[in-house]
């Protein structure tokens, strides 16, 4: 599998393995996930690491099953957003000149931009549809427990009904509250959201030049943004 590194999709088994975010504490302390050797990890947006991946696998001899990404990084490295050029890249050789990967998966369960799909972001309405696409957060409203896996064409016709499936599936109550989201979700709603990160991330910035050697970054998309400081510097 080729995941991202910072990157965070989930804590169980499967998840947990391409979430580098949280890497060094299962190493530490499952066995389990030591010593592994079928994930490979790469910069956020770095093509040259991206390309020696698809490289490596070839010189190699292995087959990537998966690529998984987030369009807008949540808990590893909070609103950094996916370049379309790094999209692109990876999904194009996977299924042409490298032929790796059965599927791309993004984990949209953030939604920084009030967006469904990464396929509604300013810019990338025209790119390739990942294989499968998640949600949960973006759609819940943080109010119930709900997971929901989009697949496109290609996937849909590899998947068999009865292989998936938690006690969640089909809350009632997490599917009114899903629907009730989508429609709240105005054209209106999503503009706001991008400029109000705008504006956001702006006064971050100048409050880092009126604080000067305290802040150390700032980044965000749409209502994920975040400020890293240096602790010491506001005690």
């Amino acid at each position: 599998m080729l995941a991202l590194v910072e990157a965070f999709h989930g804590r169980t088994h499967r998840p947990a393995l391409i979430s580098d975010s949280c890497s060094g504490k299962y190493e530490k302390n499952l066995a389990s996930f030591r010593e592994r050797d079928n994930v490979i990890f790469v910069p956020n947006n770095d093509l040259s690491s991206l390309r020696q991946a698809f490289e490596r696998a070839e010189e190699e001899g292995f087959f990537i099953e998966l690529m998984a990404m987030e369009p807008v990084m949540g808990e590893g490295n909070p609103g950094l957003c996916v370049t379309r050029e790094f999209y692109d890249f990876g999904e194009i050789p996977m299924h042409t000149t490298w032929k790796h990967a059965h599927s791309r998966l993004n984990s949209s369960r953030i939604g920084g931009q009030g967006c469904l799909s990464i396929v509604d972001y300013e810019g990338f309405q025209d790119c390739l549809v990942p294989g499968m696409e998640t949600w949960s957060k973006a759609l819940n409203a943080g109010q119930y427990p709900l997971s929901v896996v989009g697949l496109s064409d290609r996937a849909a016709e590899l998947y068999v009904v009865g292989i998936y499936g938690n006690t969640m599936t089909t809350n009632p109550r997490a599917l009114e509250t899903a629907i009730s989201t989508l429609d709240r979700v105005t054209p209106d709603l999503r503009k706001n959201i991008k400029d109000r990160g705008e504006e956001f991330v702006s006064k971050l910035r100048d409050l880092s030049q009126e604080l000067p050697g305290t802040i150390t970054e700032v980044q965000g998309t749409g209502y994920c943004y975040v400020l890293n400081s240096i602790r010491k510097s506001f005690q």
